[in-house]
């Protein structure tokens, strides 16, 4: 889970109010805002985090879930963004 992802440049994405807003004017002609785990880890994809850097400090943040929930989550998560072409392998 070392994979490097990165936001595709050709989309427009803002942080308001704590919260991802992407434009996606090129592809989808969508908008698409993110939920608190959506936006940290796309926050981190900004700043080159790998998957599992980003898995571990979500472990660190909801204690409550499991390591397995978290990776489900974020492979859903990264999978969605891929298939929309926001981020690029």
């Amino acid at each position: 889970m070392e994979e490097v992802y990165k936001i595709n440049e050709k989309i427009a994405w803002r942080e308001i109010d704590g919260q991802i807003l992407i434009l996606d004017s090129q592809q989808n002609q969508m908008a698409h805002d993110l939920n608190e785990m959506g936006t940290f880890i796309f926050l981190s994809l900004s700043q080159g985090m790998n998957l599992g850097e980003i898995q571990g400090f979500i472990v660190d943040h909801y204690p409550n879930l499991s390591q397995e929930q978290i990776q489900t989550d974020i492979n859903h998560f990264m999978n969605e963004l891929l298939k929309l072409n926001l981020i690029l392998k």
